[in-house]
Order: C-alpha cells, then sequence, then structure tokens
C-alpha cells in the first residue's frame, strides 16, 4: 500500500463536510470503526469481503461504502497481491477532531463569557 499512502499523503486534508456525509451512515461509521480497530492490531488492512462476513451487508454494499469513505479522504486502499485491503488513515480522523475541538473551545469559552455575565447581572 505504499503507493496509495504516498498519494494520500500528498493530497490535501478530506474536507469536513465530505467526511461528516460519509459518516453519517451507520454502516459507513461501523466500517471505518472495523478498519480503525484492524489498524491497532495491525494485520495490513482488510478486505470488503472481511468486513462483509463481520457485517449484515453485501459485499458490493461494502465496496461502495468503502468508496465513498476513501473519496472522503477517511479510507485508503491498496494492492497486496490479488487482494485490495482497505484501511482507516488515522491522521485525517485525528486532524478532523482537532478542528471539532477548536469548536467546542470556542463554544465553551462564549458560554463562560455569559455565565460570568449572568453572575455579575445577578449581583447587580
Amino acid at each position: 500500500m505504499t503507493r496509495a499512502r504516498a498519494s494520500a499523503r500528498a493530497a490535501p486534508a478530506p474536507s469536513p463536510v465530505a467526511a461528516f456525509a460519509a459518516l453519517a451512515d451507520e454502516t459507513r461509521w461501523t466500517v471505518l470503526e472495523a478498519l480503525a480497530d484492524d489498524e491497532a492490531v495491525g494485520s495490513g488492512g482488510l478486505t470488503a469481503s472481511a468486513l462483509a462476513e463481520r457485517l449484515p451487508v453485501t459485499r458490493q454494499a461494502i465496496a461502495k461504502h468503502l468508496a465513498l469513505l476513501e473519496g472522503a479522504g477517511l479510507v485508503e486502499s491498496g494492492m497486496v497481491g490479488r487482494e485490495r485491503r482497505f484501511r482507516a488513515l488515522g491522521a485525517e480522523l485525528t486532524a478532523l477532531g482537532r478542528r471539532l475541538e477548536r469548536i467546542g473551545d470556542a463554544w465553551e469559552a462564549r458560554l463562560g463569557r455569559i455565565a460570568t455575565i449572568a453572575e455579575d447581572l445577578e449581583r447587580g
């Protein structure tokens, strides 16, 4: 999967809109979780057939879900022998999580300022 990794690293960060659209489907979320679990074990990726064995979905449906996840920049694929294996792209998922964290931090800061104003008004 070295060629796929090199091209994935050269590509710009995935669009958060595309990523969230891809993750809006329960099956794709489950597929991504399975790939992330596999990545933690370090087996080198899973095939669409292996994923279909774990889920109540056909191999063809899994292939379509994988294509959408790959298009969103959350998954990469590469040939290992005669098999196409897929793996989650942890760096992209981490970057997406950091973006969400920054948004959450900004909201917490705003809410903290509102709480301070409310306390000041209460004290009068």
